[in-house]
Parts: structure tokens; sequence; C-alpha cells
């Protein structure tokens, strides 16, 4: 209990208004552990299904079990099959980097994410494949950036805010009573920050999600 407190003490910053931006290594483990799934299933994705033939999609459509009535539909259609198999590749290969563009960084970044959110959309219409592309879809939902949070409160209005407030109002409770962290509650609303020995944890954890990564493509010898 003392190490969960150490850890994940919290502590007050000063007051004022939240920012947009926050630098964090458990931020960029957040982001980054979405990525490397897409960019090393990219690098994995070395076939001439893939790469050249375009066919990756038309094949996966033929696995009867997993494909919907809307996906036997699109097997009408094995041009648009190609074209898509190619867009599925270079969306994976090139979506990670363009989501930590340092030009237009929010603009792109909110491309990036609704580009995947949209392509797990179409694997839920034309496959069966359970609770995998809301999970994907959900991983994005970090990288929409501030100006489309902001938009959502002002169409939203004041009850989407009385919403949040109560929900936030919840899971502050929950850790008070796990003691995992010190909450401020509403009688004293500052932010709060990890400590030292959390992101260290985070930047560790970061680390050997890379590591594993990169050892699915052989860069580092395997271990029998």
């Amino acid at each position: 209990l003392e190490f969960r407190r150490v850890l994940f003490r919290s502590r007050r910053v000063d007051a004022g208004p939240l920012p947009e931006r926050v630098v964090s290594f458990g931020g960029a483990g957040l982001l980054l552990q979405t990525c490397f799934v897409y960019f090393f299933s990219a690098v994995l994705k070395n076939s001439p299904d893939w790469r050249t033939d375009g066919t990756a999609i038309y094949y996966a459509l033929n696995v009867d079990p997993l494909t919907s009535d809307l996906g036997r539909w699109l097997l009408q259609y094995p041009l648009f099959c190609r074209w898509m198999t190619h867009a599925v590749f270079w969306l994976e290969a090139a979506g990670p980097f363009l989501a930590f563009s340092p030009v237009r960084t929010q603009q792109l970044r909110f491309l990036c994410a609704a580009l995947f959110i949209g392509f797990h959309v179409g694997l839920t219409v034309f496959m069966r494949l359970g609770t995998f592309p809301y999970i994907s879809e959900t991983s994005w939902i970090p990288f929409l950036p501030a100006f489309f949070w902001n938009g959502l409160a002002r169409a939203a209005g004041p009850r989407l805010g009385d919403w949040t407030e109560r929900f936030s109002e919840r899971v502050g409770a929950r850790l008070r009573a796990s003691r995992l962290a010190i909450v401020y509650g509403p009688t004293d609303p500052g932010p709060t920050q990890v400590s030292r020995w959390g992101s260290v944890l985070a930047a560790a954890a970061l680390a050997y999600v890379l590591i594993w990564n990169m050892r699915t493509i052989r860069v580092f010898p395997r271990e029998y």
C-alpha cells in the first residue's frame, strides 16, 4: 500500500485554467502504444497480397464465417477491394507518423483519428470480428484534439458539462476509496499530476512495449 501511495502520489499545481496540452510519459505511452499496433502490423504485411497484388481484403472476405452479408456483396467488386487493400496498408504504415506531425498537429491528428475510426467502422460493417473493432475505435479517442472537445462542449451546451462533472466526481470518489491516488474533491479542485516514480514506470512500460513489438519483426534475436 505504501508503494502504491508513493507511485501514484498526486501533487497540487498552481491554480488556473486547465492546459489544452499535457506532456508526460504516461500520455506518450497512451498514444504510442496504439500507433505501434498499426505500424508494426504494416511492417508484418510483407506478402504480395498486401504490397503488390492487393488481394488481401478480397481473400479475407472469402472467409465465410467472418464475413457479413455486406462483405459478400463487396466481393462483386474485386478492383475496389484491391484499392482498399493498398489504402489500408498505407494508412497503417503512414498514419502513426501523421498523428505526430509537427506541422498542423491538431488538424492532422484529428484527420488521422477519423480515418482509423472509419476504417474500423468498415470492419464492423463488412466482417464479424467481435469486440476488436470497437476496442480499436476507442483507442483513437485520446487522439482527438482540444478543438474537437471544445466544439463538442459548445454544441452540447451545459448539459454535457453537468454530466462530465458528475462523472468526474464518481471517478474521484472511486480513486479516493481505492487509495491509489490523492484526488482533490469539489472543495479543492486543483489539477493533479503523477509522481516522478509514476513517470519512470510509464517510461519503462513504453520501452517494454516498443521492444516487444520490435521482437515480432526479429530486430532482436528470439530466445527459445
